[in-house]
């Protein structure tokens, strides 16, 4: 895989001794962790050293670059349109350039915020590219357009403080996205599962009571345990497992923020070794070791203090030592 900087105005890629590389094809990679399998790679850069190739942008992005093979993919803002772009990747030279979407002058997002930030994803067939206004679409690699959503028409705008920044996950089949905003009750933040063949919904679930709506600017991942597999969302104030089929919530960890109402989460979660790694907006890393996902049975830590967290806690407790007892569901 070749490591990249995306900066503004200019894409970096560092030249690794290996001619052959693994796929890179979405944020956090092939593992969803952030993990290569790489070796051999440089410890040193400068303006030269290591430097396979450098190429101008035409516009910022905060969006992530995908390998598959000998292209890599990303978005790329040029004057009020949102592109993805196709490059050849041992030369950087750009095969083919595709509009997501005409609705930048129609809507509105924090000055501050890049509407270009929500990272493509490929399976090596199709490529999937959404920006921030909700515009979703599917392109093979030669950059026919195959289906296109503007997932604002048909649920909403993306309402976030400082713009909408998730990433699609894509897992098998299916392209799953969370919305998650500090919004009226009408309007509950909620997950999607999208066929990624057809870009038809095949589910939409809105959180349920009980859910303290806060803003979210993280990615879902996959948690893998045993033969069970469930998709995990971080909301600031509570960390929630869902099932893959249907997207009903399977468990909850709640009462992570200090802040009422919570803070806004920027961070995702991560899984290694069948344990959730998930940040909390007013805390440290969190780790989440299972005993019983059925029963939602978690051993929770945080720096060095511990505790279980099992199924309907009526309320939070303070503990002695200054642990709080977190209510799960």
């Amino acid at each position: 895989m070749h490591k990249k900087i995306f900066s503004v105005g200019a894409l970096i890629v560092f030249l690794f001794a290996s001619a052959l590389a693994d796929n890179w094809p979405q944020w956090r990679g092939p593992f969803l962790n952030g993990v290569s399998n790489e070796k051999n790679l440089p410890l040193r850069w400068s303006r030269e050293e290591n430097i396979a190739w450098k190429l101008s942008l035409p516009g910022p992005s905060a969006a992530t670059p995908v390998i598959w093979g000998d292209s890599i993919f990303l978005n790329v803002t040029q004057g009020k349109e949102i592109y993805l772009w196709r490059l050849e990747k041992k030369q950087g030279r750009l095969v083919w350039k595709k509009t997501l979407g005409r609705n930048a002058a129609e809507l509105r997002t924090h000055p501050k915020h890049n509407p270009s930030t929500p990272s493509p994803v490929t399976d090596g067939m199709n490529v999937y590219a959404l920006n921030a206004y909700g515009s979703l679409v599917s392109f093979d690699l030669a950059g026919n357009e195959i289906w296109k959503r503007e997932l604002w028409q048909d649920y909403g705008r993306f309402v976030l403080r400082f713009g909408f920044s998730s990433s699609p996950l894509l897992f098998e089949d299916s392209l799953y996205l969370q919305v998650m905003r500090e919004t009226p009750p009408g309007e509950p933040s909620y997950l999607l599962r999208i066929d990624k063949k057809t870009g038809k919904t095949i589910w939409k679930k809105d959180f349920s009571p009980g859910f303290k709506p806060a803003e979210a600017y993280s990615t879902p991942t996959i948690l893998k345990h045993g033969k069970g597999v469930e998709l995990v969302v971080n909301g600031s104030d509570q960390v929630t497992g869902h099932d893959l089929t249907t997207g009903q919530e399977l468990w909850r960890i709640a009462g992570l923020s200090a802040s009422n109402p919570p803070s806004r989460i920027v961070s995702s979660p991560i899984v290694a070794d069948e344990i959730l790694y998930a940040p909390a907006a007013d805390r440290p890393l969190i780790r989440f070791v299972t005993d019983d996902f059925r029963n939602s049975r978690f051993r929770f830590k945080e720096l060095i203090l511990s505790l279980v967290l099992v199924r309907e806690f009526p309320q939070e407790k303070q503990r002695s030592d200054g642990a709080n007892n977190h209510p799960s569901r």
